[in-house]
């Protein structure tokens, strides 16, 4: 047990210890992921794994066994916030985080958690610190704490003086979402704004005064701050501000008259008023309340004899007079206000004491309603000149003693002289209650004596209201919020009004206009406005409507108001995908990161919740796009039409409302074709370049035909063919739509034996692709060629050349005779060691039956051409071109059932011919054949049968060998075989001892020796026998090539084409 616990102990020290030290190390890097607030919850913040570089300390066989974990944050908070991927080390939100409510006022908003980075495979451990910084975004308004601040501000106030009030507050904090600015609205030239902003993020704000302030001229101001934040967009919010202009006693009192002159009978008892001054001053309370005195400064003699009333200005005699008559005097009265400090005027009073010879004015005063003896009530909708009374003076003294003169001192009302019947009382202008609901009326009548003696009556007229002012909102706008879906009866706003009126006049209710769809209704007593009806953003965003005050007057006056309720959104509208989006179209040479389109969707929303998010629905590899979140789709693999021309996929569109919605669709990408791809020239090319012409074939005969082919689409995949250089050569032209060569004139001797042309295969597309090849011509002049020239220039010599060729045609017959004889002694030979099923013209076929009869069928893949072509092995591009297809109706897979006898019946032979090369007995040559000369077969062919046919059925097909063919080539049979695929076996021809078998090998066909059994089962031997019997893959000739010639070296071979048909092959 001792030994084990302490292995036990010291692997706890060395973990202990590595991680230590990897915790030292990672606590030297910490990791920062920043995330806006707001974020629906699922958000990918970052990747632990890709941030930390986690992938320098593990090796790549390790890297996916490593785990991700977090430790316990020290706030439980927190722990709701992230979650972490424990394979990959992806870390996504939980959910939705409000960056207010997270931090509060702070300036940055931070939280921090550790996460550890274990592997399963090792003692690998490390500890990384995440700090998430949420960042602020503008998703809250500016607000003042009340609708409506009042300032006093006195009429005195400094240009210049400021008024602090309470900023608004944002719970927003970030550099340009927080409270930027503030401004007046409804402007006015008195009263401006500014702003000043704390450490804490609050404000200072100061209305400044503009310019002087006179209450007697204005005595209220309203307007509205506004503060802005700097997000975008932009959000506001607004108080209204209504300032008061206080009163300063900046007026003094002004007397009504600079002088006053009071003439007085000396017999006039004590206590009685003999007149009275009066000042008025533009102040209100206290500033405006007049007092009089005599002036302290300048005493008098008056000041004994009469006394001053300090309320209403009253004079009155407190001593007699009597021994006073007949003298003057004067002295000063004050008015003073009772303001601080108070402002003081002065007038002159004079006062004569008349001898009582003279007596003043008898005054009796007649009001026309009186509510008592010195009271009236009048209506401030009077008009001017209105009757308000009548004034009966009586002066019994005699001449100008007793003339008497009236007049009003109060400038709203007037007398009118009545003929005998003294003054009548008149207002000289409209009243005006709201301005001045009670006016004290002073009528002062003169007589013309000297010195005039004067009296005096004064009355009160109370000015009643009546209905000539509309109720009047303190706004002329109201703007509210609702947020759609929310039920009945949720409050909206509150409208207020004032009506300067009074009693019922100033009464009234609040009434919705017909505007307003019975959408919402209001108090008519208190003004709150609450919604009837439940709003769809999406139908509506904004009602306007307006609202009423009437008043209860009788003829009731109506203000208005505009209320503009906006209806905020709600995340209820799934985002929709626009179907055209979903169909791209794209070339297939897009770069990577090339823009394929952009998938576009709508949502009925708006604001956040109207913001769409694009992505992938599932990820998969294979796909070479990307999806961004603003619906680009973006390549990030190369394109390619020709592996694969249409893409089909899932996107998701997401909104960033709360809770998010989303939606799928369907996106299809079709690759379209970019002429990317060269024609390729199959025939000629570097490896089969040539072609060999006999002089003596007649013009428009197709010499060779040039293959090619191309893989890219319609345009891009059609071909024209030419020649570089046309006007150098004359003899061959060339078909522009199917590459075919043909003699253009006929061959002369003077013409070259060796011609060169370069073959040009254009596409096309755009841009045109091009693609050249050499193609050589050998022409072998023919004697009848020769011998027209010879005719045409040596007539003479016709007799001699006459002779020599009966001499040479001796000769080869004779030849032939040897030839003939001795292929058929070799028949005998081999017919001696095997049955075969070479078979002569005429013969009886018995014998090609029974050795054909054990024959099994082999399924055979016919190559598709034009009838009357070469022998070809295609690719899949040409096997999807129409031009290269054959009759369908051989449905391009054959069976070879066993020969029937009926199947012998058919002309058709491969025939050997023997010839000699230079004997012009080849009737081939002159346009005869063995099959077309009319003279049936010769004993000197050999008829072979082909075990093809698209029908079931055994071709014989004929071909004429040169003499040279006896020297290197056994008699027939021979195998035509498919090297592309060698368990095809497309012609079988008879048996014998050595078979042999013609493969595809580069553009053309070998023949080479292989083993009896391998031929008769289809397969092949190696290459490399000694003399090989050709296809040209170009012209479909046959061609015989002795071991170690190159493809050049048969001049002296003779020619033949294999051909193909819909029923099998064919050597012509």
């Amino acid at each position: 047990m001792e030994p084990t616990s302490g292995i036990r102990r010291l692997t706890l020290c060395l973990v202990w210890t590595f991680t230590v030290m990897h915790y030292s190390r990672a606590q030297e890097t910490d990791i920062v992921f920043y995330l806006e607030e707001e974020k629906p919850a699922g958000t990918y913040v970052g990747n632990v794994a890709t941030a930390s570089g986690v992938d320098q300390y593990v090796t790549d066989e390790e890297l996916p066994l490593l785990e991700y974990t977090f430790l316990n944050p020290s706030n439980s908070k927190q722990a709701a916030l992230f979650r972490i991927n424990s394979n990959d080390g992806s870390v996504y939100t939980t959910r939705r985080i409000d960056r207010e409510v997270l931090c509060q006022n702070s300036l940055t908003c931070e939280t921090e958690a550790d996460v550890t980075i274990k592997s399963s495979a090792s003692i690998f451990l490390k500890l990384f610190t995440i700090k998430f910084v949420i960042e602020d975004i503008n998703d809250n308004s500016p607000i003042f704490t009340r609708d409506v601040i009042t300032l006093y501000i006195p009429e005195s106030a400094i240009v210049g003086t400021n008024y602090g009030i309470e900023g608004a507050v944002d719970k927003d904090m970030g550099p340009n979402n927080s409270i930027q600015s503030y401004e007046l609205l409804k402007p006015n030239s008195a009263f401006g704004i500014e702003s000043e902003k704390k450490l804490d993020g609050s404000s200072i704000v100061k209305i400044v005064l503009l310019k002087k302030l006179n209450r007697e001229h204005r005595d209220l101001y309203n307007f509205y701050v506004l503060a802005k934040d700097g997000g975008k967009p932009q959000k506001t919010g607004s108080v209204a501000i209504n300032v008061n202009v206080r009163d300063v006693n900046d007026n003094p009192p002004v007397f009504h008259k600079d002088k006053y002159t009071i003439n007085v009978a000396e017999n006039t008892r004590v206590n009685s008023i003999i007149g009275r001054v009066k000042a008025t001053d533009k102040d209100i309370v206290e500033n405006g309340r007049v007092s009089y005195r005599f002036s302290p400064l300048r005493p008098s003699k008056l000041e004994d004899l009469l006394s001053i009333n300090p309320v209403s200005g009253e004079l009155t005699v407190k001593s007699p007079l009597q021994y006073e008559s007949g003298k003057t005097y004067d002295t000063i009265v004050e008015a003073t206000d009772n303001g601080n400090p108070p402002q003081v005027s002065q007038t002159a009073l004079i006062v004569k004491i008349i001898d009582v010879g003279n007596n003043p004015p008898k005054l009796k005063l007649n009001l026309a309603s009186p509510v008592n003896s010195d009271t009236i009530l009048q209506s401030e909708g009077s008009m001017a000149g209105t009757f308000v009374g009548h004034i009966k003076v009586e002066d019994r003294d005699p001449g100008l003693n007793g003339v008497v003169k009236c007049r009003s001192e109060e400038p709203y009302f007037r007398v009118q002289k009545l003929d005998g019947k003294g003054y009548a009382l008149l207002t000289s202008k409209l009243l005006d209650r709201e301005k001045s609901d009670k006016h004290n009326v002073e009528i002062v009548c003169e007589d013309s004596g000297t010195p005039s003696l004067s009296s005096y009556v004064t009355f009160n007229v109370v000015v009643t209201d009546i209905n000539d002012n509309a109720p009047k909102f303190l706004r002329s706008t109201y703007y509210a919020n609702v947020t759609e879906n929310s039920p009945k009866g949720v409050l909206v706003t509150r409208v207020a009004a004032i009506d300067r009126d009074t009693g019922v006049n100033s009464q009234f209710n609040y009434h919705l206009n017909w505007d307003s769809n019975s959408m919402f209704k209001i108090d008519p007593e208190s003004g709150i406005i609450t919604t009837s009806a439940v709003f769809d953003r999406e139908t509506m965003k904004q009602v306007k409507f307006t609202v009423k005050a009437v008043d209860q007057g009788k003829s009731s006056l109506v203000g208005s108001t505009t209320v503009v309720v906006n209806i905020l959104d709600e995340n209820d509208n799934i985002p929709i995908i626009d179907p055209e989006s979903l169909s791209v179209r794209v070339i297939e040479n897009i770069p990577v990161g090339g823009d394929v389109g952009t998938i576009t969707g709508t949502d009925e929303d708006e604001g956040r919740n109207a913001e769409l998010e694009f992505r992938l629905k599932d990820k998969d590899p294979r796909l070479p796009f990307v999806v961004f979140a603003d619906g680009t789709i973006r390549t990030i693999k190369s394109l390619d039409r020709e592996k694969r021309d249409k893409y089909e996929f899932d996107v998701m569109v997401s909104d960033k409302g709360y809770p998010s919605r989303s939606s799928y669709g369907h996106v299809v990408v079709a690759v379209m074709d970019f002429n990317d791809h060269y024609p390729v020239i199959e025939f000629p090319n570097s490896a089969n370049d040539s072609v060999i012409v006999l002089s003596d074939l007649k013009p428009g005969s197709v010499i060779t035909k040039v293959m090619a082919y191309d893989e890219d689409l319609e345009n891009n995949g059609q071909l024209s063919y030419s020649f570089t250089h046309e006007k150098k050569q004359n003899m061959f032209l060339i078909s522009r739509e199917n590459g075919e060569v043909s003699l253009a004139r006929r061959i002369t001797p003077e013409d070259k034996e060796y011609i060169q042309m370069r073959i040009s295969v254009q596409d096309q597309g755009s841009p045109q692709l091009e693609s050249r090849e050499n193609l050589n011509v050998k022409i072998i002049f023919t004697n009848a060629t020769l011998a027209a020239r010879k005719t045409a220039t040596y007539g003479y010599k016709y007799m001699i050349i006459a002779g020599v060729v009966a001499g040479i045609t001796i000769i080869l017959s004779i030849l032939i005779v040897v030839a003939i004889i001795r292929l058929k002694q070799s028949s005998s030979r081999y017919n001696g060691r095997e049955r075969t099923a070479v078979q002569e013209q005429g013969d009886d076929k018995s014998g090609e039956k029974e050795a054909l009869k054990n024959h099994s069928p082999k399924r055979v893949t016919l190559a598709n051409a034009d009838e009357g072509t070469f022998e070809f092995f295609m690719n899949s591009k040409m096997e999807k071109d129409p031009k290269f297809n054959m009759n369908k109706s051989s449905g391009g897979n054959i069976y070879e059932p066993p020969p029937t006898s009926d199947q012998y019946g058919k002309q058709e032979f491969l025939t050997f011919k023997k010839k000699a090369l230079n004997d012009d007995v080849r009737s081939d040559i002159s346009g005869e054949t063995a099959s077309d000369s009319g003279r049936g077969t010769s004993e000197d062919e050999i008829h072979l049968t082909i075990l093809a046919g698209g029908d079931g059925s055994y071709r014989r097909c004929q071909v004429s060998l040169s003499p040279d063919f006896e020297d290197f080539l056994p008699p027939p049979p021979y195998v035509i075989g498919d090297k592309t695929d060698q368990s095809k076996q497309l012609a079988h021809v008879s048996t014998y001892p050595k078979p042999r078998a013609i493969k595809k090998e580069g553009n053309g066909a070998s023949l080479h020796n292989i083993s009896k059994s391998n031929a008769e089962r289809g397969a092949y031997g190696t290459l490399g026998y000694e003399n090989k019997l050709l296809v040209n893959g170009s012209s479909g000739k046959l061609l015989y090539q002795p071991s170690g010639s190159g493809i050049n070296d048969y001049p002296t071979i003779e020619m033949r084409r294999l051909e193909i048909t819909p029923n099998g092959y064919k050597v012509s």
